[in-house]
């Protein structure tokens, strides 16, 4: 992707939450106290991603009123699935249909957001496009941060375990004394230390190679400095 897509990308995901932010502050004062208060976990819990969701659930009958009085006020409608903080929250979740929802929500703003149609508007932002990279489950697979245990792993741990073995930086037999001495915290980090030591570095051989390298630059300055004699300039100091 270069810049110039990059940009066109950028600016309409702002503008769709600058409409969002814009949409939801103004709905929240036209509804008032029946605007839904509710706290993020137990939003979650209701399975809405925002309060305004919620209550165009529980108030469907009321919905294209509503719409024709935002429509009247702020000049625009943003169904709640398509609003920047139910974007959000879907990719928060890594939800299968983020793209979909977001791609539908642009044709959306296009075509039945205002009273005029915007077509074209986002007639730049293509979410399917492979400019993105691999496809949507692929870019976002879900992964998990601790380590992959495999077969080998787990023959290696119960063998260990077994006969008692040890092995650098991965097991050793500790006396009880030692774990009395611990408070009896049994972290492996206070018996084993996983930390990969940095090579040694040794001292006089280095000492060496630089006493070499300073004779060599001396006679090759030495040399130059002939050549320069020669040629009627000044020498190197």
């Amino acid at each position: 992707m270069d810049a110039d897509d990059f940009r066109d990308y950028m600016l309409s995901f702002l503008f769709l939450r600058y409409l969002s932010d814009n949409y939801e502050a103004a709905a929240k004062k036209e509804l008032g106290s029946d605007y839904p208060d509710i706290a993020a976990d137990v939003l979650q819990k209701t399975g809405a991603s925002t309060p305004l969701q919620v209550w165009y659930e529980e108030n469907l009958n009321d919905v294209p009123a509503f719409e024709k009085q935002m429509r009247r006020k702020v000049h625009y409608v943003i169904e709640p699935l398509h609003l920047w903080s139910s974007i959000a929250s879907m990719a928060r979740m890594q939800d299968g249909e983020l793209l979909h929802t977001l791609q539908a929500g642009f044709k959306y703003i296009e075509n039945e957001s205002f009273q005029s149609t915007f077509a074209g508007l986002f007639s730049e932002i293509d979410l399917a496009s492979p400019k993105l990279g691999k496809g949507y489950p692929e870019r976002n697979a879900k992964g998990k941060r601790q380590n992959q245990l495999t077969q080998e792993h787990i023959a290696k741990i119960i063998e260990t375990y077994q006969f008692r073995k040890e092995a650098p930086r991965y097991s050793r037999r500790v006396e009880m004394a030692e774990i009395e001495k611990n408070d009896f915290n049994l972290n492996i980090s206070r018996y084993i230390s996983t930390a990969v030591g940095e090579a040694e570095i040794d001292l006089e051989a280095t000492h060496g190679e630089l006493a070499e390298v300073e004779k060599a630059i001396a006679a090759a300055k030495h040399k130059h400095n002939d050549f320069l004699k020669e040629l009627g300039l000044s020498p190197l100091p």
